[in-house]
């Protein structure tokens, strides 16, 4: 173990992990400042040990040490806040994000400019006047806490409820509103062009719009194990950025132009989907998967997308625990860097030209390691689930490319948009009838706890245990 290679790839990957890990660590629950400082002892300890004496104690002194600072700024970052006493407020506030909106209210994340307030305040406000990211309003109410019960680490934390008045003082143009306008226009084309539930199944597919989903349709996706292909992540946009990729390559495209159209796809569907930073965070793990799929070695991303990960969450800790989204985007990509060279070889049977066996790969190895996921959060554990994706997935990349065409063309040309959406439709009608289907199967999901749910990632687990143990500990890389 004495001849262990400690090259700066092995250590950026302990540190990396180890921040990694500290943070969940401290999101979990509360660490005391003792044990953190006897944790930097003993990795100081190691380090000056492993550099005198026993190299192979250097990797471990470094991981210790970073996870110790880990879960020093997830303490830092889940201290208890103050309680805000009820008050009227009369205050200027820029609208950051719009939530949700019914017939009767409407949900808006606004920020504001006095410092004695929270930074982040929840507005709830009748639908009139409508509000969009990027308004200057004035806004006159009672500011209140949010229940703790209703509050979740890095969200708001005070409340404006139904205010007595809402003046919108500027509505100019911006970056933002231009975004919002044509993210307003393509769903508009997309309801159009499809009929529903195609419509709302394209919106989740393409903009992760989840709300005009039917009931069964939500039902049969999480019965399924599909109910990830709905949702804005990383995953998503990996799908997207390498469906543009296979589609370049069918016109003899070169290696190079096939990227860079991946990555404008990438920007185009951020932009499109107004993601937010939630979409910016989903956005570089859809590039780092990209660009995973687009090299020779696979193996050389992982450092990339922990360090991705590591400055995500050293803006925001509470990303790792209690960000579905993030955890989606982290592990898609993970999936897709791990299981990508594993599964390839077992996919002989898929054809190899225009890279279809290696994006039916990818696709998969996404797959495998975000359906324990989903599991977990939703309480549902597909059994069908392997046969459902199996059918399904290595369509989505079509279904999706044909989709955002047909839209994109419909905004300007509505009956061209209706027949480019024809080859979509086909598509649609066989996902969503198998998805249908199989969901009827007796036994086709189990209703079990979080617990129960959360044995079905082993498989992922000790794939990425075995990968990472490779790049650590063994003397040779991973071939």
């Amino acid at each position: 173990m004495n001849s262990l290679i400690i090259s700066p790839s092995r250590l950026g990957l302990a540190t990396f992990a180890g921040i990694i890990g500290g943070i969940g660590i401290g999101s979990v629950g509360f660490i005391s400042l003792s044990i953190v400082f006897a944790a930097f002892v003993l990795s100081a300890f190691l380090l000056i040990d492993g550099f005198l004496r026993r190299r192979r104690l250097i990797l471990l002194g470094f991981f210790l040490l970073a996870l110790s600072l880990g879960a020093l700024r997830a303490d830092f970052a889940f201290l208890p806040a103050a309680r805000i006493e009820a008050k009227s407020v009369h205050v200027f506030a820029t609208v950051q994000d719009t939530l949700s909106k019914t017939a009767t209210a409407q949900r808006t994340l606004i920020s504001v400019r006095d410092e004695s307030l929270p930074a982040q305040i929840l507005l709830v406000s009748s639908p009139a006047p409508e509000l969009q990211r990027g308004d200057e309003i004035l806004v006159s109410g009672t500011l209140k806490d949010i229940p703790a019960k209703y509050t979740s680490p890095g969200g708001p934390q005070a409340e404006i409820y139904f205010p007595k008045t809402i003046e919108v003082k500027s509505v100019g143009w911006s970056f933002v509103r231009l975004a919002d306008l044509i993210r307003q226009r393509f769903t508009r084309s997309l309801h159009a062009i499809f009929a529903e539930p195609a419509a709302a199944y394209m919106a989740g597919l393409l903009l992760g719009e989840k709300t005009s989903l039917p009931t069964s349709l939500k039902g049969a996706l999480s019965k399924t194990g599909t109910a990830h292909i709905v949702a804005l992540s990383g995953y998503n946009i990996t799908i997207v950025a390498i469906s543009i990729s296979w589609l370049l390559l069918w016109f003899h495209a070169s290696p190079r132009v096939r990227f860079l159209g991946g990555v404008l796809g990438i920007l185009i569907f951020i932009f499109i989907a107004s993601g937010g930073a939630s979409g910016v965070r989903a956005a570089i793990m859809g590039f780092l998967g990209l660009l995973a799929k687009s090299r020779g070695r696979i193996f050389e991303m992982t450092n990339a997308l922990l360090f991705a990960a590591v400055c995500m969450l050293a803006l925001d800790p509470s990303l790792l625990i209690f960000n579905l989204s993030f955890q989606l985007s982290f592990l898609a990509t993970l999936g897709l860097v791990i299981m990508t060279p594993i599964l390839q070889p077992y996919l002989a049977w898929i054809p190899a030209g225009f890279d279809l066996r290696g994006t039916v790969a990818a696709t998969l190895s996404a797959e495998i390691f975000v359906l324990p996921l989903i599991s977990w959060h939703f309480g549902v554990v597909s059994l069908i689930s392997p046969i459902t994706n199996l059918l399904v997935l290595p369509l989505i990349p079509l279904t999706m490319l044909f989709g955002f065409i047909a839209a994109a063309v419909g905004i300007l040309i509505p009956w061209l948009g209706f027949l480019v959406g024809l080859a979509a439709r086909v598509l649609i009608s066989y996902e969503l009838g198998v998805i249908t289907l199989t969901a009827k199967i007796p036994f086709a999901s189990l209703n079990l706890s979080g617990p129960y749910a959360l044995a079905f990632g082993l498989v992922p687990f000790l794939f990425a245990s075995v990968y990472f143990y490779q790049r650590l500990v063994s003397r040779h890389w991973p071939k």
